[in-house]
């Protein structure tokens, strides 16, 4: 366990889109109609793009109203209005396809935002009802959630501080006079969001240490298990930890998380497995050397922002991910026998992948079949799986056999 070996590529580098100009790019998003809009930061401008890089439109740089302030977010709602995040005018604008200014936000007012609110808005995303949520850069509380008239409606999802034996140890021993100097400890800000089809949100934390992807449902409740996601990297007498700046879900139901320290795509299930890593920090193909933002196309291609180099990379999926991703889908639709087949052949494709073997165990115990479960439990050294296995065995061997067993005691209190 937790040793590394050879196994395929889950994804190789397809192409790139470069020399369009882009100037500290710092987030994309893909349309329905596989069209990538990339905000070019210190050009004052979101970029549209065909999926062969060729520029459609860009928004943002006309006289007005229109004239954007070093943006950083875009989203596309179903109608194609352009949505972003006009960072240093303190403001969300919305352009219609053709370009023109429909919708000003300005910064919100309201009695829990205080009267020095500083509002720096990074990302943000539409939902089915129009309401806008905005991720503002360092804010504690959490999302802020606007209507259509700019209207601040409330703090969408704020992340939880945590235990800590420190603030632990303040509480129990420190006199009010020193509580009061000492920092309060505050809940990391979201650093970006993601909001799909089914109505939930896929949201990412710089600096938070563990539970740094959350799956939360439209009231703001986190259902996606927690834990540390991500990779600890020695470097020298240090440790890096994973900075997860942007996230994606494609059609599967599959995330795909961007580490901006290493440059590296985690992938996860719903359930949180881990499935596949790919990427690295470089200069050449395939390597990114400062990742800012992540999408999918209908395709199931990937596309990462590169913000120091200005240019986009497109990864394409090989047969060994395509099968990884058809089994989870299968798995989580209930079409358990039909899983079981790419799944056998991701195992012949690497006998190393042990979400292979847990996602034949998984197949096998829903089939009620909990010998073979135990079995690909324990290849793939899943032991709360194979202990759930086990426990089901158990019962139905007590079950079957109730009647001696009551015989056999009534024997033995005679005796």
């Amino acid at each position: 366990p937790n040793i590394r070996v050879p196994s395929p590529l889950g994804y190789v580098y397809e192409r790139e889109i470069r020399d369009v100009g882009l100037d500290n790019p710092v987030d994309l998003f893909i349309d329905k109609h596989d069209n990538i809009y990339v905000v070019d930061t210190w050009n004052n401008r979101i970029v549209k793009l065909d999926l062969q890089g060729n520029v459609l439109a860009t928004y943002g740089q006309s006289v007005g109203e229109g004239r954007l302030n070093s943006p950083e977010g875009v989203h596309v709602d179903e109608e194609g209005n352009v949505w972003v995040a006009d960072t240093q005018n303190a403001r969300v604008v919305r352009f219609n396809p053709e370009g023109e200014v429909t919708l000003v936000l300005g910064r919100p007012q309201h009695e829990l935002l205080g009267e020095d609110f500083q509002y720096r808005p990074t990302k943000l995303t539409v939902d089915s009802t129009g309401k806008v949520y905005v991720i503002n850069s360092n804010d504690y509380r959490g999302i802020v959630v606007l209507d259509q008239q700019g209207n601040f409606v409330e703090f969408f999802a704020h992340n939880p501080v945590g235990w800590s034996l420190r603030r632990l140890l303040i509480r129990l021993f420190a006199t009010e006079a020193q509580k009061e100097r000492f920092a309060r400890d505050l809940p990391p800000p979201h650093s970006n969001i993601f909001l799909r089809d089914d109505g939930f949100f896929y949201t990412t934390t710089i600096y938070e240490t563990t539970n740094q992807i959350k799956r939360l449902s439209p009231v703001g409740v986190n259902v996606y298990p927690a834990g540390f996601y991500g990779e600890r990297v020695r470097q020298g007498w240090q440790w890096v930890m994973p900075r997860f700046i942007d996230l994606t879900v494609n059609q599967y139901g599959v995330i795909s998380a961007l580490d901006s320290s290493s440059s590296k795509v985690y992938q996860y299930d719903q359930d949180g497995n881990l499935l596949l890593v790919f990427g690295n920090k470089g200069e050449g193909k395939g390597f990114v050397s400062n990742a800012a933002s992540i999408d999918v196309d209908s395709n199931g291609l990937l596309y990462i922002l590169d913000k120091d180099r200005a240019r986009i990379q497109i990864f394409r999926p090989t047969e060994f991910a395509n099968l990884v991703h058809l089994a989870t889908q299968l798995y989580y639709e209930g079409r358990y026998e039909e899983a079981a087949i790419p799944w056998q052949q991701v195992i012949e494709l690497n006998s190393n992948y042990t979400m292979g073997y847990v996602g034949m165990g998984k197949v096998y115990h829903r089939q009620e079949n909990y010998d073979l479960a135990m079995k690909y439990y324990e290849l793939g050294n899943d032991k709360a799986g194979y202990s759930k296995s086990f426990s089901e065995k158990r019962l139905i061997l007590l079950r079957e056999n109730f009647g001696w067993l009551i015989i056999g005691v009534i024997v033995l209190f005679i005796l």
